[in-house]
């Protein structure tokens, strides 16, 4: 078969891989000749010029070209490359060097993708460092055999995809201890060794505490996230040079708005307020204006606020404190729309129809006065009925804002937009700052009625930008990767859910598969599984859609005093206001996608570690105790399980279980003792018992409480087993199949 047929297909669509069947139909090869089919392309295959998949998918060879990412060294201390999402590479890759360039934990370099051996083995050859990160190190100071080490903690680096190389004893020389006594928890600084030494040598530069307590536990959270920086000096007093007021020049040639009802509603707790709305009735239509903070009037190019802010490109918030990505002169003052004061700002004056369609957009400098600082569940409240006073006066305001935000939002959901309804944690602190409850975040219709107006006006303003061939730095969010998605599918379909997903996977059919999860027992635990199969949303320059939201144009506009991407929005939206050219070139924009791409990372591992510092503290106070809860996760090693209340998370670890040799299915959906057929799936509400809680490590184990948690059952054993499994008996045939007869090894006579 000539493989030019197989090679014009794929030329079409150079970097997505494509199933076999699909391939087939493309090529315009009959079914019937597939053997043939397989046997052409594994030849191109074997000569480099495709590359195979998992999932019979093939593409064109990516060997020789340039790929960015980050080092990642396992605890075998073997280098593997990490790509950067833009890069379409997916998966690490082991990434090899000479003695020239010794990459390490977390550098960021520029390699170039091989294919080595008979196997042609694809690996990623180094070519240049491009950064690396200043490592802060923490450990519990030990005295050995009369010296002093610092054993360094073992857990992984922000953005560390894989397990690391194992803890390290660092020396602390005599004389360099500065105070600390042994069992406290210090940050090292390495030195270089002395003559004769041939492990690290370092001396202690802070001491954070004793290790478990919450305190000190934060502390080291916020060295190993990097984020207890102080604001340099010099951008604390550029920021509060401005004053706590605009000045009538700042005000002059803008829209005036301070007559508008705008309103901002946000958290009981938040301090900075970025986004106003207001709404009214005009016929058939609705005029919509939101409202956004103009920080960039503040924040210049080339100014130390600037560089700044762009070095922390995102505000990151913890369970109980912010890292403001602004000095709090801006964050939570003169950029902040409190109400009752002038306030400059960006406004979106977008007209709504019944179908939920923008039908026309405006954009102004404008200055603004917010009549009330709402809360979410106020807002809630009075749309349901029970107004408090301030929003009884408000209320005309609330209720169209209520029906602009179902219009808009009936109209994403025909066009496909998923909606991934997820519950997330809250923590609750007593007056003295302890945690005492881990709960479900309430989400009320308040929450949705600002989600809607904020993803509209972010809409509006990129279709306003593509328009004008203006670039800025859009929010993508790619398709699904169809092999995660697949293996997600054979899940469902292991659980009893008929899933029909279409190739390549639309927004509808998300959506479809949401539903039909929610009428299924395991569908709760499925949408975090489902959620991990979609690709992850980052900032580009160039405009690729957004599936999530079923968008053809996106990005962020409405957030410019914690994300630096809406900064740089604004920038290029005044600029096409103003009818002036853009101060960004393609290369300057994709370079800052990268980083706040990596920033947003950074953050979410942050606040997600906080998360988990807080319940593991909640959970350390409850050992002992039974909870009920749900399996949310299966693997060879154990269970992982979500409990009701408190809302925490734990692992039930397979030791622990009855007496058995457990086989896990093989897509993840559940866990099978070979022997009784005892079944735990996902899913499955079991009630388990808080065993331990290692705050150093923010884990909590838990045990199955089995007298109250019968598993359920299934007769039939399948054919192998994993972890723990029992050994096949040497003579016992597999089921339905003949056992194979055994042959004595000959030596083979020349």
């Amino acid at each position: 078969m000539d493989p030019e047929r197989f090679l014009q297909v794929l030329r079409r669509q150079p970097k997505a891989p494509m199933s076999l069947p699909r391939l087939m139909e493309e090529a315009g090869v009959p079914p019937r000749k597939e053997k043939e089919a397989k046997r052409t392309l594994k030849s191109l295959v074997r000569k480099g010029v495709l590359e195979r998949e998992r999932g019979r998918r093939y593409r064109l060879s990516r060997a020789g070209q340039d790929v960015e990412g980050r080092v990642l060294v396992d605890r075998k201390g073997r280098a593997f490359l990490s790509p950067n999402q833009e890069s379409g590479q997916r998966s690490q890759l082991p990434l090899v060097y000479d003695d020239s360039l010794r990459p390490q934990h977390q550098d960021r370099v520029r390699a170039e993708r091989v294919q080595l051996g008979r196997q042609r083995r694809t690996v990623a050859r180094l070519i240049e460092i491009l950064d690396r990160p200043t490592m802060r190190h923490v450990g519990v100071l030990e005295r050995q055999m009369g010296a002093d080490f610092v054993q360094l903690d073992a857990r992984p680096q922000p953005q560390a995809g894989m397990k690391v190389r194992p803890s390290t004893e660092v020396l602390i020389l005599p004389g360099q201890r500065n105070g600390a006594e042994i069992g406290d928890l210090v940050e090292v600084e390495f030195e270089p060794a002395p003559d004769g030494h041939s492990m690290p040598v370092g001396q202690i530069k802070e001491i954070l505490g004793r290790p478990g307590d919450r305190e000190t536990e934060m502390r080291k959270l916020l060295i190993e996230h990097e984020l207890d920086r102080p604001f340099p000096p010099a951008v604390v007093k550029e920021a509060e040079a401005f004053g706590t007021s605009p000045r009538p020049e700042d005000i002059t040639g803008r829209k005036d708005a301070r007559h508008l009802g705008l309103v901002t509603i946000d958290g009981e707790t938040a301090k900075d307020f970025d986004d106003a709305v207001w709404a009214v009735r005009e016929g058939k239509n609705y005029r919509l204006c939101v409202a956004i903070a103009d920080v960039s009037h503040y924040v210049r190019l080339g100014t130390a606020l600037d560089d700044e802010a762009y070095r922390r490109s995102t505000s990151t918030y913890l369970t109980d404190r912010a890292i403001p990505m602004l000095p709090e002169a801006l964050s939570n003052g003169l950029c902040s729309l409190v109400p009752h004061e002038d306030r400059l700002c960006m406004m979106a004056e977008l007209l709504v129809d019944e179908t939920g369609r923008v039908r026309d957009a405006r954009f102004h400098r404008a200055v603004m006065r917010s009549k009330a600082r709402l809360t979410y569940t106020r807002v809630a409240k009075a749309l349901d009925g029970e107004p408090d006073d301030e929003c009884r006066e408000l209320l005309p305001t609330l209720l169209v804002l209520a029906q602009v935000s179902r219009k808009l939002q009936e109209r994403r959901l025909r066009r496909g937009a998923v909606d991934l309804d997820l519950p997330e944690p809250a923590i609750v602190f007593d007056e003295e700052g302890h945690p005492i409850e881990a709960v479900r975040r309430p989400r009320n219709d308040a929450h949705r009625i600002i989600e809607d107006l904020m993803i509209a006006a972010n809409e509006a303003v990129a279709r306003h930008l593509l328009a004008h061939e203006m670039p800025a730095l859009f929010r993508i969010h790619e398709d699904p990767d169809p092999e995660r998605l697949s293996t997600f599918v054979q899940l469902c379909e292991s659980l009893g859910l008929q899933v029909r997903i279409g190739d390549p996977a639309t927004p509808a059919d998300i959506s479809r598969l949401l539903l039909q999860l929610s009428e299924h027992r395991n569908g709760k635990a499925l949408h975090q599984l489902l959620l991990r199969s979609l690709a992850q949303a980052r900032y580009a320059a160039e405009n690729k859609g957004h599936f999530g939201l079923a968008s053809t144009a996106y990005l962020h506009f409405t957030s410019p005093i914690r994300r630096y991407p809406d900064l740089v929005v604004h920038r290029v939206l005044k600029q096409l206001v103003d009818d002036e050219p853009s101060w960004y070139s393609e290369e300057r924009l994709d370079e800052m996608a990268t980083h706040c791409s990596d920033a947003e990372r950074k953050a979410m591992l942050a606040e997600r570690a906080s998360l988990d510092l807080d319940r593991t503290l909640i959970a350390e106070k409850l050992v002992g105790e039974h909870l009920p809860g749900v399996i949310t996760g299966v693997q060879n090693f154990g269970l992982f399980v979500q409990t009701v209340e408190p809302f925490i998370e734990g692992m039930v670890p397979i030791q622990t279980l009855p007496s058995d040799y457990y086989e896990p299915d093989p897509y993840g959906a559940s866990l099978r003792g070979v022997n009784s057929g005892a079944m735990y799936t996902l899913g499955d509400s079991i009630e388990v018992q808080v065993a331990k809680a290692n705050v150093a490590r923010r884990q909590v184990e838990m045990h199955l409480v089995e007298a109250s948690s019968p598993p359920r059952r299934r007769p039939e054993p399948r054919a192998t087993a994993s972890r723990g499994r029992r050994p096949p008996q040497r003579d016992e045939p597999r089921r339905g199949r003949k056992p194979k007869p055994r042959h004595r090894k000959t030596k083979k006579r020349r």
